[in-house]
């Protein structure tokens, strides 16, 4: 039977939406929430980088890299990265954070009527001033995430210029080509590199497939940021409805296992051995011991695709 579900994106605000039973299993609706938030997430990050690589201000980076001090190039490059690529993703990201939560828990909640054996009220509030402190604090932690591993990288390209002896002009090309790549994909944009010198192409042949290489290794790493980042929003979202459940008096938290359920193309590392990890569930509010550390809910890793499924006892 629909049912009608009142949600708050901020406590003033109300939001009417009506969900509709499917038979879809229930990781897979939250998979499909994942995916509609994406194309918008993929045009987030992919301004953010785009617009910190444009800005570089060349005669600010020139002359940094003309004192071979590559601390002289970190300031010129890391205050940019804070006021342009932190701050657009701090500004941007909360609301489809705060969307993405939402619809995730109105996809769930026929499925908690039924585990639950009972009827949500309408006026059932899933976006409220505690859960908007969580996305706050989810925030925070995926931007500190992505500006620890962009500046990571940019002090690895400093460092192998000036260690490989490159020109001025090839290392203000390899900062503005690798700003918003990881450590690894610059690893794999540099081997190839070495691989077409070797082979005898000009230095402005392989400045060119250099410079593909890192488009296309740009689009890869917004995409990793993008599914790992949508399926961690909707089970942020399946998550926090339980828990307001249990607020309301409508969730025995003494009764409550989840479990993780592998789902899509698990990673045989990670993935694949959380289960057996926790063959007996784990209480709502307690985390899942995995191969890559105590997780809450997915994802476990980049490009993770699980889910977690719930028992009441």
């Amino acid at each position: 039977m629909p049912l009608a579900l009142t949600l708050h994106l901020e406590p003033a605000q109300r939001l009417r939406v009506r969900v509709h039973q499917t038979e879809d299993p229930a990781w897979r609706r939250l998979h499909q929430i994942a995916d509609a938030v994406a194309p918008e997430l993929a045009i987030l990050w992919a301004t953010v980088f785009n617009e910190v690589r444009d800005a570089i201000p060349e005669a600010a980076l020139r002359d940094a890299l003309a004192s071979a001090n590559p601390l002289l190039v970190e300031d010129v490059l890391a205050p940019l990265w804070h006021r342009l690529g932190e701050a657009q993703a701090q500004r941007l990201l909360p609301p489809h954070v705060r969307e993405t939560v939402q619809r995730a828990a109105e996809v769930m909640v026929p499925t908690t009527e039924a585990m639950l054996g009972v009827s949500i009220d309408a006026s059932f509030n899933v976006v409220v001033p505690e859960t908007l402190t969580a996305i706050d604090q989810y925030v925070g932690t995926q931007i500190r995430g992505i500006t620890d591993l962009t500046l990571q990288n940019v002090r690895q390209v400093i460092r192998n210029g000036f260690s490989e002896g490159r020109s001025l002009m090839q290392m203000m090309r390899d900062l503005e080509a690798f700003v918003g790549l990881t450590p690894r994909q610059t690893q794999a944009v540099e081997a190839l590199r070495q691989r077409l010198t070797d082979q005898g192409l000009s230095r402005a042949q392989v400045q060119q497939r250099v410079q593909e290489a890192s488009q296309r290794a740009l689009r890869q790493r917004v995409e990793s940021v993008v599914r790992t980042e949508s399926i961690t929003m909707s089970s942020m979202g399946q998550d926090l409805l339980w828990q307001r459940a249990v607020a309301d008096g409508l969730l025995d938290v003494n009764r409550f296992r989840r479990f993780w359920l592998v789902a899509g193309n698990p990673c045989p590392k990670i993935c694949a051995r959380i289960p057996g990890m926790n063959p007996e569930g784990v209480r709502l509010g307690e985390p899942f011991s995995t191969p890559a550390g105590q997780i809450m809910y997915p994802s476990a890793h980049p490009m993770c695709r699980c889910a977690v499924t719930a028992r009441v006892a």
